[in-house]
């Protein structure tokens, strides 16, 4: 069957079906078990965040079957859909989760928790479990390709609308969905998708991660009930492509499906190393970068002036932010926790820091220059400029067109800076090896039993201090 005869539902649903863990690369798996700890650990960080606490209390009321963990002290049992959706929502809390610049989004903050809880009910292998988490971030990046930047400048969240697909592949590979099952899970999870960019800097934006986590799980089942949906849900004239986007691009699609392409080796996807939206990055290594080139002393800055493309001032819309959450959407709040302490860590949006920061801020002037690059999350260039000009008229300029990621960060360290455990800690390194070999794992019992030693260790550390 030709590829040009099918619709895109079948395409992707024939593509991510096809995945197999013995057929894909070896990089593939090792940066997919990267990127699947690295998001364990944004849930291991997010699970005290005022969120998940939240949707749990949310949840405390209402019953439901114990199939499935929440990844939290407690380690409570829920049903697949809920537990989904806690998780998602604390993988997503920090805004610490991977990005993907292919889709502008977080791929894996949807689809870790989908794939953990529907597999932990189902009983799936560790093999099953990853196999169906390649595939779900694979169809992410595949549809940003196919909808982006239009998406996004349309005002949606591409992490809730995007990754809803991504979430429905990852659980009808769990279920076992045949192919035709598979196109009706895509197609009941079009008119599911939702997510709106207003809420950026507040709590909902996390829990639109979990929605679609859960959401997916719920678009998977119900095919499996038989539920028919439309085949042509990406390019009819009514279809996602239409309603989100400019349309939808097919070639895009079908190219990277027959070059074979793979967002996990494709440089697209990104291991954030601080805990700020990623629009931000450039400008923080450039504070950073002048800050240390030159041995400045933060009492001694007059103004800041940041230029950046329209692009980056979109996604960051809070110049001066009225609590910690919208610190980490404000161009001024990052660019001043970075000077300050030359870092910016999960620390930085305590209610403390927030205070001891905010009275700099309108020191700092951003100004958006139509000169500058402007192809932001498509391909992760996008050009910044920081002025420094001291009490004394001394001035140090930075140029950043694409922050230069630390090779070296290593995933302990980013458990460390989640949890708070000292990165040498066995309970880390039992984690680490259950994920490292999650594909020899006849369930998920040995990685649920590594997250639980870490909250142990968590709570044996704060009863210390």
């Amino acid at each position: 069957m030709s590829i040009q005869t099918l619709s895109m539902s079948e395409v992707l649903a024939m593509y991510a079906l096809s995945i197999r863990l013995d057929r894909v690369s070896s990089l593939v798996s090792k940066n997919a078990k990267k990127h699947f700890l690295d998001t364990i650990a944004c849930i291991l960080g997010g699970f005290s965040s005022e969120s998940t606490r939240a949707v749990s209390n949310y949840m405390s009321n209402r019953q439901y079957t114990s199939e499935s963990s929440v990844l939290m002290p407690s380690m409570i049992k829920t049903d697949a859909e809920f537990a989904a959706f806690i998780n998602g929502v604390s993988a997503h809390a920090l805004d610490y989760d991977d990005v993907s610049t292919a889709m502008i989004g977080h791929p894996s903050a949807v689809v870790v928790p989908t794939a953990l809880a529907l597999g932990e009910a189902l009983g799936s292998s560790g093999e099953e479990v990853l196999t169906a988490y390649i595939a779900g971030v694979e169809v992410c990046a595949l549809l940003g390709l196919s909808l982006n930047p239009r998406d996004a400048v349309n005002g949606w969240h591409s992490t809730s609308t995007i990754g809803i697909f991504g979430a429905s592949v990852a659980a009808a590979r769990l279920i076992g969905l045949s192919l035709n099952q598979t196109v009706d899970a895509l197609g009941i999870a079009g008119s599911e998708a939702s997510g709106l960019r207003a809420n950026t800097g507040t709590m909902v934006k996390s829990i639109h991660v979990g929605r679609a986590a859960q959401k997916g799980i719920f678009c998977a089942k119900l095919a499996e009930c038989n539920i028919h949906a439309s085949k042509l849900i990406f390019e009819a004239p009514f279809g996602i492509g239409c309603a989100m986007s400019n349309g939808f691009c097919e070639k895009a699609l079908i190219d990277a499906i027959e070059t074979g392409r793979s967002e996990f080796t494709s440089g697209t996807l990104v291991s954030k190393q601080w805990p700020v939206c990623y629009a931000a990055y450039n400008a923080v290594e450039a504070a950073i970068t002048i800050s240390e080139k030159n041995s400045i002393k933060w009492e001694c800055i007059d103004h800041v002036l940041c230029r950046v493309s329209q692009s980056t001032r979109d996604m960051l819309p809070y110049d001066i932010p009225s609590e910690p959450l919208q610190g980490k959407f404000s161009l001024p709040y990052c660019i001043a926790a970075a000077l300050r302490w030359q870092n910016i860590s999960i620390e930085d949006f305590s209610d403390d820091r927030f205070s001891s920061l905010i009275g700099f801020l309108p020191r700092i002037k951003v100004e958006t220059d139509k000169s500058l690059m402007n192809s932001a999350y498509l391909d992760g260039r996008d050009t910044t400029e920081l002025l420094i000009v001291m009490k004394n008229r001394d001035k140090y300029f930075e140029r950043v067109d694409s922050p230069r990621l630390s090779s070296n960060l290593l995933e302990r360290n980013k458990i460390a800076s989640c949890t708070g455990v000292d990165f040498s800690s066995q309970s880390l390194f039992s984690l680490e090896n259950a994920v490292y070999n999650i594909e020899n794992a006849l369930s998920l019992s040995e990685l649920l039993n590594s997250i639980m030693a870490c909250f142990e260790n968590i709570h044996y550390q704060e009863a210390n201090l």
